[in-house]
């Protein structure tokens, strides 16, 4: 079932809500109800952890988001995203490194292009740039992160394929760097 984000943070709200509800009854009355909680609790985890954004993007700039709350044909549940391209141009999917020199992460996902028509899955659960410039210098909590940027012109230094070729430190910031 393919829901609207704000269906999908309403449903999430009011399940977040039940299952700490019986907490506090069962702090006040002494009855022992944590299991009901922590059933009621179970889908909203799960949906913070398991469901994909769907992007269907219809024009340069012009996209709609979705959330993917139970496997329905293509899509399955998972740490991962989808982005739908129904322009007549192709789309540009790079995965940003930001990162203090000499900490760059060893598995990053390749760029690639995805055509007019096709629908692809990527890595992570969003996009974190979608037709914006991205910064060029993020705060993390580490001492390296990679975001992903989804634009209709090919970035500077893009090194992307067509989709079908297929020790912690303080808190700090992080320069993009060359993949």
């Amino acid at each position: 079932m393919i829901v609207s984000e704000s269906t999908a943070m309403i449903v999430g709200a009011v399940l977040g809500v039940a299952g700490i509800l019986p907490v506090i009854v069962a702090k006040f009355t002494h009855k022992n109800i944590l299991r009901l909680s922590l059933v009621l609790l179970v889908p909203v985890i799960y949906g913070i952890v398991a469901m994909p954004t769907i992007v269907t993007v219809t024009e340069c700039g012009k996209y709609s988001k979705e959330l993917l709350f139970l496997p329905e044909g293509e899509y399955t549940l998972g740490d991962h995203s989808y982005i739908k391209n129904s322009t007549d141009k192709p789309l540009f999917l790079e995965y940003l490194v930001y990162a203090a020199k000499g900490s760059e992460p060893k598995n990053v996902p390749q760029d690639f292009i995805i055509p007019p028509g096709k629908t692809v899955t990527t890595d992570g659960s969003k996009v974190d740039y979608l037709f914006t410039k991205p910064p060029s210098i993020i705060q993390t909590k580490s001492n390296s992160s990679v975001r992903s940027h989804l634009s209709c012109e090919e970035p500077e230094g893009f090194n992307g394929g067509d989709v079908s070729d297929e020790e912690e430190e303080e808190e700090g910031e992080a320069e993009t760097q060359e993949k």
